[in-house]
């Protein structure tokens, strides 16, 4: 039996339509998946940053300063050592940069060199086992200072990026941010009146309260503002 031409036209015309709508649909599968997978990571990815940016801000929350005076337990405001004694260990292990300092020897027998204190530099840095040393042979009284201790090298500060204590208001407006925000641990002694401490790590913090049980925490004052 003949097709007629018109006919095979027809069955010809259909089969390109069907071909046409199966490929539109692969493609429309293929966009659709494509543009999922987009969305999918862009959203993995800002849930990241956002989770990311969520722990940063609960440890902000978490740290805390705590700030010893009027109190007994301690002999005068620095003595550097007596704070340090209940972490010891992990004083040792951090490297030291001291700044702002003003202090007093007040034993003269020579149980330990101290060359490096000099009320002139603008910076000291010790290793925690070299500084560890000095504190706990010599007896001082750190009046002003402020001591950074870093996990790894001493960050190389310009001049202006020193953190100090004398006249600076952050100590008492921003009471929870370090100094220097590498700093694991920061002591800061004010004036002669208060020792002021600030730390990462919870575990040291702890040591420290169950020691000094004096120890409040540091909040901002209108009475505080330097």
């Amino acid at each position: 039996m003949m097709v007629g031409k018109h006919q095979l036209r027809n069955k010809n015309c259909g089969q390109h339509r069907i071909n046409f709508i199966t490929g539109f649909s692969s493609l429309w599968k293929f966009l659709r998946n494509f543009a999922v997978r987009v969305l999918f990571t862009k959203f993995t990815a800002e849930t990241t940053q956002q989770s990311l940016y969520n722990n940063v801000v609960q440890h902000l929350k978490k740290t805390m300063t705590l700030i010893l005076e009027n109190t007994k337990q301690v002999e005068f405001h620095t003595d550097l050592y007596e704070i340090i004694e209940p972490f010891e260990k992990e004083f040792s292990e951090l490297n030291w940069l001291l700044t702002n300092q003003d202090y007093r020897i007040l034993d003269f027998d020579q149980k330990g060199g101290i060359e490096k204190l000099n009320f002139e530099s603008d910076r000291i840095t010790f290793s925690g086992i070299e500084l560890l040393e000095i504190i706990r042979n010599r007896k001082i009284d750190f009046i002003w200072c402020v001591f950074c201790g870093f996990k790894n090298d001493i960050p190389k500060l310009k001049k202006s990026e020193l953190p100090y204590a004398d006249l600076n208001s952050d100590i008492w407006n921003k009471p929870n941010e370090f100094l220097n925000e590498q700093s694991e641990i920061e002591i800061i002694s004010f004036d002669g009146t208060s020792t002021i401490f600030k730390t990462k790590i919870k575990e040291i913090e702890n040591k420290f309260r169950e020691k000094f049980t004096d120890a409040i925490e540091l909040k901002k004052t209108l009475h505080n503002n330097v």
